[in-house]
């Protein structure tokens, strides 16, 4: 078996406390200071976050129509160690959307058009344009309403590439020999799987991979036009062969970053006949 790398789910509780304590005196304000936060002829009140003229009000109940075409971008934090030590790295997937509705369910078409991954410790991977090409799906999403304010909810959904699973794309063991029937040559280089490239300190290639990916979206629609929230990334990839046989050997692990803001996901509106070189402006 080559090498497999696997990320772990990972889901943050909220934790919420309380105390017997006595209450603090409360603090008279000054009704002529314009600065006073309780000041209820200031637009700008903290202490009333919403503002009833702002159409974009994420409490707003009017009704929105959600079908049409996005940009989606996908930002996934890790945590990366190897023999040289830990540190921070991130992947970000940017991608065209078509969005259709029926009632409040809501499928989601994509296109990925651009990854962006952060370099650790001297290595950096690209992904080829016929690699992009290949990676395409759709997911389902669910809406409380048709509303500002609605909550957003796509549940765990799997996106497979270089390999096409035989049974349950959930549950199946992706392939780690580059013999296995299961595996596809996607981007039509002639290499097993899908070819992406790495350019380090110590070895630069291609390398031919499978992967599995298992997201889940949770969030809020802001507007007619806006949808974010946060996201969870299940993960695995084995690599099959490279052009290096250096780029075959693992070495480093991987592990969500424990900051819930950085596992995040944006939909942003696209007038309908965009493409992929208005997704990465749209952010």
């Amino acid at each position: 078996m080559k090498h497999q790398l696997l990320l772990s789910l990972f889901l943050v509780a909220p934790l919420a406390a309380c105390g017997g304590a006595e209450a603090p005196p409360v603090e008279q304000n000054d009704p002529t200071d314009p600065t006073d936060p309780t000041d209820p002829t200031d637009p700008t009140d903290p202490t009333d976050p919403t503002d009833p003229t702002d159409p974009t009000d994420p409490t707003d109940p009017s009704p929105v129509a959600l079908a049409g075409t996005w940009a989606m971008k996908v930002v996934i934090g890790q945590i990366l160690s190897s023999p040289l030590g830990d540190g921070p790295a991130s992947v970000t997937s940017f991608s065209l959307v078509h969005l259709t509705s029926a009632g409040n369910n809501l499928t989601l078409h994509s296109q990925v058009c651009g990854i962006e991954m952060s370099e650790f410790q001297g290595a950096l991977t690209t992904y080829p344009a016929a690699t992009l090409a290949a990676m395409t799906g759709s997911f389902d999403a669910n809406v409380s309403a048709m509303a500002a304010g609605a909550t957003f909810t796509a549940p765990a959904h799997p996106e497979v590439l270089g390999w096409m699973p035989a049974g349950d794309p959930m549950t199946e063991t992706i392939p780690d020999e580059e013999d296995d029937a299961r595996v596809l040559d996607v981007d039509g280089d002639g290499h097993p799987g899908a070819t992406i490239s790495v350019t380090s300190s110590f070895a630069n290639g291609d390398v031919y991979i499978v992967s599995r990916q298992i997201q889940t979206f949770s969030g809020t629609v802001h507007s007619k036009d806006r949808i974010f929230g946060r996201s969870t990334t299940d993960m695995e990839q084995s690599i099959l062969d490279a052009t290096n046989v250096l780029l075959t050997f693992g070495g480093v692990g991987s592990q969500p970053d424990p900051d819930p803001s950085t596992n995040t996901f944006e939909l942003v509106r696209l007038s309908e006949s965009a493409n992929c070189a208005a997704v990465a402006a749209a952010f």
